[in-house]
């Protein structure tokens, strides 16, 4: 995403990008930086983003952050709790296509959904965290590639 944008902004439209497609990416970064992602190559970037895959939550949310490390630190005070110097949160840009529980492909993008994955991966974390590096490999027998080699064999058929 990073290089897209980089490439469209030179002005040359054989350099520009027709599309961007990401699978499992962290989000790109703070709220001005997607303002202009969105302007200039918003209309052809989709992110999908497997189930319970942690990644596209990177960096999470300070608040989110904050309960995390004051529960597993239970209450004590932290250097980790403090204000840090980059307070702006990050963002996802393009249009996020969501592979959910069911292996079905969801083109939402809502508060409830956000709950409901922060609520799948906490439940992943305290139960079975290697399920959520195998989901994130770049191979066969894994989330996004068996999500994708389904998707290729209704279309073979």
């Amino acid at each position: 995403m990073l290089a897209a944008l980089k490439l469209a902004s030179l002005g040359v439209a054989e350099l520009t990008p027709a599309a961007v497609v990401s699978f499992g990416a962290p989000r790109a970064s703070h709220a001005s930086f997607a303002a202009t992602y969105q302007a200039v190559m918003g209309d052809r970037t989709w992110r999908f983003e497997y189930r319970d895959d942690p990644v596209p939550h990177l960096p999470p949310p300070r608040i989110l952050w904050k309960t995390m490390v004051r529960t597993l630190l239970r209450g004590k005070e932290s250097v980790l709790l403090q204000p840090q110097p980059q307070e702006e949160e990050y963002v996802a840009v393009g249009h996020m296509q969501f592979i959910d529980w069911t292996g079905r492909l969801r083109a939402e993008n809502s508060g409830v959904l956000d709950a409901e994955r922060w609520i799948h991966l906490v439940r992943i974390l305290a139960q079975r965290p290697a399920t959520l590096i195998h989901d994130h490999l770049p191979m066969s027998g894994s989330g996004y590639m068996d999500f994708l080699e389904a998707r290729q064999e209704l279309h073979r058929s």
